[in-house]
């Protein structure tokens, strides 16, 4: 696990979440000074009654910092919360 994967799943699981997929992905061809972005499916640690996690949102980012900035704007997940109690 890169250093920078390790950042985004620590911080998502702190809000109670963990990445389904998660990959960086290069662009090629690019003008405007970036040569790759995030691609991050996010969904709940806590499993419902089928033991299934619930999706939550997708997040694209241009580097690191946005992810984390994205990841810190989703709400806690409660049923995370109410467990560590």
């Amino acid at each position: 696990m890169s250093r920078n994967t390790k950042k985004i799943t620590t911080a998502l699981a702190v809000k109670g979440y963990q990445p389904r997929e998660m990959h960086w992905e290069p662009m090629s061809g690019c003008d405007f000074g970036t040569d790759g972005g995030w691609y991050i499916d996010v969904e709940t640690i806590a499993t419902d009654e089928y033991g299934d996690h619930d999706y939550v949102d997708t997040i694209l980012a241009y580097s690191t910092a946005e992810a984390l900035e994205e990841t810190e704007q989703l709400p806690d997940d409660v049923q995370a919360g109410e467990r560590i109690r």
